[in-house]
């Protein structure tokens, strides 16, 4: 059932503009009070992200994160090509699925710490990787690329992913920005990142984690710090845009 946009604007004012702590957890449990209350039900539309965004004074990302929480909790789907509807009434205990993901690190404040130190640190990579790093680097490409990008071998894609991008940040020999990289790797690890990783990784996005792993290598391994840094930026932007489903954005 589709609900028109101005009907559901005039119950958004229930709905009031969020502090910037934990917005989308904030968000999120707004948008399930009101299917609670009943003033929202399954088939209804919510507004587009842009309208969304400007009753919650927030920006379009944030709105994306709380939609992709509400998506996992079985409240809301998303159709591509339609926008966001309502799935289902609660159906389980969702004052505690939110006071968890509430402890956990905000997949935005991941990608952003990311983009901060890691492209840094790859930088420093491609100047001070020793061959050791370059060897530990390169046998951990090859066993990616041993698992042929199929989404049953995720785990342990993730899993060598993750090895990568920690030899990166070791071979970059600053042990206090490796100390940072490591609080992110650890934040990399918590459920609701994980959720999002998983449910994001198709056979053709492994494929292309791959080959930007590749251009990351081949830069440290020849010494070229900018291009090391280019790609390393643009496959920071490439999982958050298949975290979030963006319109390409680098």
């Amino acid at each position: 059932m589709f609900i028109s946009f101005r009907k559901v604007m005039k119950r958004m004012t229930l709905f009031s503009p969020i502090e910037h702590n934990k917005a989308f957890i904030q968000i999120a449990r707004q948008i399930r009070n009101q299917i609670e209350s009943g003033n929202l039900n399954p088939g209804n539309k919510l507004p587009s992200e842009r309208n969304l965004a400007e009753s919650f004074q927030t920006s379009r990302p944030t709105i994306r994160e709380a939609l992709r929480v509400l998506e996992i909790m079985g409240l809301t789907e998303s159709r591509v090509g339609q926008g966001t509807f309502i799935k289902a009434k609660t159906l389980m205990d969702i004052d505690n699925v939110l006071s968890e993901i509430e402890t956990q690190t905000s997949p935005l404040e991941i990608f952003e710490a990311r983009l901060a130190i890691e492209t840094f640190l790859v930088k420093l990579a491609a100047k001070n990787a020793t061959k050791e790093d370059i060897n530990h680097l390169s046998h951990y490409i090859d066993q990616l690329d041993e698992l042929d990008n199929d989404v049953n071998n995720y785990t342990k894609f993730v899993q060598l992913d993750n090895q990568f991008h920690e030899r990166v940040a070791l071979a970059a020999n600053n042990t206090l920005l490796a100390k940072y990289m490591q609080i992110i790797n650890n934040a990399r690890l918590e459920n609701l990142w994980e959720t999002l990783k998983r449910r994001s990784s198709t056979s053709e996005r492994l494929k292309k984690f791959q080959e930007q792993h590749q251009k990351i290598f081949a830069a440290i391994k020849d010494r070229d710090s900018a291009l090391a840094e280019k790609y390393m930026i643009q496959h920071i932007l490439y999982i958050r845009q298949s975290f979030f489903e963006e319109e390409d954005i680098y």
